[in-house]
């Protein structure tokens, strides 16, 4: 199985995370997240997604009757082995019932609901430093340092939009001298990189540009593309 799809590397972790891969699939999987740093953050990502579910949840008992009907249509007397017998059961039912019903809500959300771009910022040379994902349904922009060029202390890299029609650059944030960093951006960020998809990066003092628009020189550039 190839694993460059980024559709099915969403998938294959939200199932990971969710419970439902089995057998020498989980074992794969496992594996595969070991070695791709990549698949690490598709996992961490679907993780935060269904934490809530566990904060939720309360566990419930079912009142005693319920146990004594099950005795009662089965027409067995009352006895502590039975009882202990039927309820492990029944609550092993009630479990599956639970997790097949969160399945049933939830699996919908792991296929994508929009489209998810690409791209490689690169400098005049072709030098790979980051590489960039953005999904517009849930305004989130993914970045990976590759190599950056190192810079002083005092200097950040700031990653801008270039929106359509030639208005003004606007800032997406700082980028990671290292390993990755997600950006939640605005509707309105969000919008203008979904129309745009020009991205660019300037070097800025060290918490980011004092005026909100490039004031170093611009080093790094690319365009995303639909993956």
């Amino acid at each position: 199985m190839r694993y460059d799809n980024s559709q099915l590397r969403n998938l294959l972790a939200g199932e990971y995370v969710l419970g439902t891969l089995r057998g020498f699939a989980y074992r794969r999987f496992e594996r595969l997240v070991r070695d791709d740093p990549g698949m690490q953050r598709e996992v961490d990502y679907w993780q935060a997604h269904f934490a809530p579910l566990d904060q939720g949840i309360e566990p419930v008992n079912p009142p005693v009757r319920v146990w004594r009907n099950i005795e009662r249509r089965l027409g067995w007397r009352r006895g502590l082995s039975r009882i202990g017998f039927w309820r492990g059961i029944a609550l092993a039912g009630v479990a599956a019932a639970l997790v097949l019903a969160t399945v049933s809500i939830l699996l919908p959300k792991l296929q994508p609901a929009g489209p998810q771009y690409q791209a490689t910022l690169t400098d005049q040379q072709a030098h790979s430093a980051w590489r960039v994902r953005f999904r517009p349904d849930d305004k989130r922009l993914q970045l990976q340092a590759v190599a950056p060029r190192a810079i002083g202390a005092d200097k950040a890299y700031e990653l801008w939009v270039l929106p359509a029609g030639g208005a003004a650059p606007r800032s997406l944030g700082l980028l990671p001298l290292s390993g990755s960093r997600t950006l939640a951006l605005s509707p309105a960020i969000a919008k203008l990189l979904a129309q745009s998809g020009k991205i660019a990066v300037s070097i800025e003092p060290s918490g980011g540009s004092p005026t909100g628009l490039p004031t170093g020189p611009v080093v790094y550039q690319a365009q995303l593309l639909r993956s």
